[in-house]
């Protein structure tokens, strides 16, 4: 993961940066690094997209840079950052539910990966389908329509005929799966 808080990774305004010693760049730092992947799960359940929760995230940790010297203490960081999320997250669905497209939402960065993150993701995606491969059909419908169509529970267990329990059963079954094949 990139430094979020170098200047060729993230596009802000010296005199910002200096704004940000309120919480502390380090501090700040820590937030990213141990919570990164649990923000970008908090984000997922509530806009089922991956790419926009990483979108959102970045965004997070722009707004946070950006208002640290607000940061009054009377939360932990970790609540406060979450917070920041969720409401970045609820200002999608607003957008969302009042545009057409979240292509020109104008608040979110966008990402693009370099050549190296590309050959990365490409290596862990080849891994992951390879693992996935080794699971019961069951269990590979299962993952495909919850985690590559994003299927909401309720109609994966419809369509599959099956109850919406065996559904969320089978999904942390492959979850788990997958943390241990990692």
């Amino acid at each position: 993961m990139h430094n979020l808080f170098d200047n060729d990774t993230l596009c802000v305004e010296p005199e910002q940066k200096n704004q940000a010693m309120g919480l502390g760049k380090h501090e700040l730092e820590n937030l990213v690094r141990n919570y990164h992947q649990h923000l970008v799960k908090f984000i997922f359940r509530r806009v089922q997209n991956l790419d926009h929760a990483q979108d959102i995230a970045q965004a997070t940790y722009m707004e946070a840079l950006r208002s640290a010297d607000n940061f009054k203490g009377a939360s932990k960081p970790k609540t406060w950052l979450f917070g920041i999320a969720l409401n970045l997250s609820k200002n999608r669905q607003y957008y969302l539910a009042t545009h057409d497209s979240i292509d020109d939402m104008p608040h979110l960065v966008h990402y693009s990966p370099s050549p190296e993150d590309q050959c990365i993701q490409q290596q862990n995606l080849n891994h992951m389908q390879a693992c996935l491969s080794t699971l019961s059909a069951d269990l590979q419908k299962t993952a495909y329509l919850v985690s590559c169509l994003e299927t909401p529970y309720e109609q994966t267990a419809q369509m599959l005929n099956i109850p919406i329990g065996t559904v969320r059963s089978r999904v942390a079954r492959v979850r788990q799966f997958l943390k241990q094949a990692a």
